[in-house]
């Protein structure tokens, strides 16, 4: 599956159209096949015939569903990092 949305204070702010992915997922048992890659290039097609200028999303670096990888394998390159903070309230 493949969740994408725009959002469009962006659009009115910047002029242009950006497809933002929220999620991408695939079943254990279909990794590794192109399903993943093919859904992205799909979606990015899509969105390129639509008007859409960019495409962006985020991801945790240290995944453990080699997701860096895919995104870099279609052409996604890195634009910004950040940490997260977490403290346990209990």
């Amino acid at each position: 599956m493949l969740i994408s949305r725009e959002h469009d204070a962006y659009h009115a702010r910047t002029g242009r159209r950006e497809l933002y992915i929220a999620l991408v997922g695939t079943r254990a048992a279909g990794r590794k096949r192109g399903i993943a890659t093919a859904l992205l290039l799909t979606a990015m097609s899509a969105a390129r015939a639509d008007g859409y200028d960019e495409a962006s999303l985020g991801v945790d670096a240290d995944s453990l569903t080699d997701a860096v990888r895919l995104y870099e394998h279609v052409g996604f390159t890195v634009a910004l990092t950040w940490t997260a903070y977490r403290k346990r309230l209990a």
